[in-house]
């Protein structure tokens, strides 16, 4: 069980890795296309968040469910969760800390991650 454990995280990981490479370029092709930094950021994120989805799902997860509304929306809503708890520990270390805020973006961003793999593990795609 430990070693499943332990593929999962490296497969969780490498598709983070995938996910932001891939997001970032959707992003830059946008803005050289003349998109201005909002639509391009939010089409590079929703590619990222459909990306992400479908290789939890069938690579990380393994789970041969159909596309179902309840699995999506508990997806988005652990990435809305991750993600706030990323910033409140941002927020935290450059507000109450006075970290630099590269530092405090470092610092917050393995929350994001483990707090996102435990939720997809535990509530999403249990």
């Amino acid at each position: 069980m430990q070693q499943q454990g332990n593929k999962q995280i490296f497969k969780f990981i490498a598709t983070g890795l995938v996910n932001t490479l891939l997001g970032l370029s959707i992003i830059f092709i946008f803005k050289a296309i003349r998109f201005n930094d909002f639509t391009a950021n939010l089409i590079g994120y929703l590619f990222g968040i459909s990306v992400g989805f479908i290789l939890n799902k069938k690579w990380v997860f393994k789970k041969e469910i159909f596309y179902n509304d309840k699995i999506l929306t508990r997806y988005l809503s652990v990435i809305f969760i991750a993600y706030l708890a990323n910033l409140l520990v941002v927020f935290f270390c450059i507000s109450v800390v006075y970290i630099n805020g590269y530092v405090a973006h470092a610092i917050g961003l393995p929350v994001y991650t483990v707090l996102n793999f435990y939720l997809n593990r535990t509530f999403v795609f249990r």
